[in-house]
């Protein structure tokens, strides 16, 4: 039998956040987050897992026509897979379906606004199962070579802004040196913003991110590296169609 154990709603971070704490601790805690997506790009990340493989046609199995999906390639540095979403189709990804775990950062292009719902289970910074204790775990250190990756955090929870949990300790798994850097993308004004750190401090402040939202990080500072933009946005700011962003509601096992 398939079940939700609940008792109590809260947030855990900002305003849309909500977990559904277990019964007993053997239990899954399930949560939930309400994501605005605004027209052009956006850059995201899964906030909860499924336990099914965490495929994009289950986290997103309903958008408007002609979206995209795309994954940052840190070697290649350029989008690639990208999957596009067609009415009455679907995600044109069924050769190899997209994967979008916790942690991994995607960018969806949108022709329209849209609200994006995802319901899923919660896991601690460090992949483990959260048990609905106050505290989080910071992850193991990245050990990936450096370069230029687009990332997000594994448990639902906004980074920064001079709280409890530094965004690049909470994503990275350890402190920052000198050089390493986070591009953020400033969905208002359209661009990135860009802070590096010195040694002693962030030169254009702390980075921040908001839970179910993705950065680039430069890790291991290297020269000359920088986001560029998905091709293809700007066609897609022109189609039209009519949009149902659609929950899935990620059950357990009792």
């Amino acid at each position: 039998m398939h079940t939700f154990s609940s008792r109590i709603f809260f947030c855990v971070a900002v305003a849309i956040a909500a977990i559904t704490l277990p019964q007993s601790s053997e239990a899954d805690v399930i949560g939930y987050v309400n994501i605005p997506l605004s027209p052009g790009v956006n850059f995201l990340g899964n906030p909860f897992t499924d336990q099914n493989g965490n495929y994009l046609d289950n986290l997103i199995p309903t958008t408007f026509n002609g979206a995209q999906v795309s994954l940052w390639n840190s070697t290649a540095r350029t989008y690639s897979p990208v999957a596009t979403y067609t009415s009455g189709v679907g995600w044109n990804d069924s050769a190899s379906p997209l994967q979008l775990p916790p942690g991994l950062g995607f960018e969806i292009t949108m022709p329209s606004s849209a609200n994006l719902a995802i319901v899923g289970k919660v896991l601690d910074f460090n992949g483990n199962q959260w048990n609905g204790n106050a505290n989080f775990t910071q992850p193991s250190p990245f050990t990936g070579p450096n370069g230029l990756y687009l990332l997000s955090s594994v448990a639902p929870v906004a980074l920064g802004g001079g709280g409890a949990y530094p965004e690049w300790n909470y994503i990275v798994g350890r402190n920052p040196n000198a050089g390493e850097s986070v591009w953020t993308y400033n969905q208002g004004a359209g661009n990135f913003d860009h802070t590096t750190y010195t040694g002693v401090g962030w030169d254009n402040g702390a980075p921040s991110l908001a839970v179910g939202h993705s950065a680039f990080f430069n890790i291991g500072g290297v020269a000359g590296l920088s986001p560029v933009p998905e091709p293809g946005t700007i066609s897609l700011l022109m189609l039209g169609a009519t949009a149902v962003v659609c929950r899935k509601v990620v059950r357990r096992k009792a």
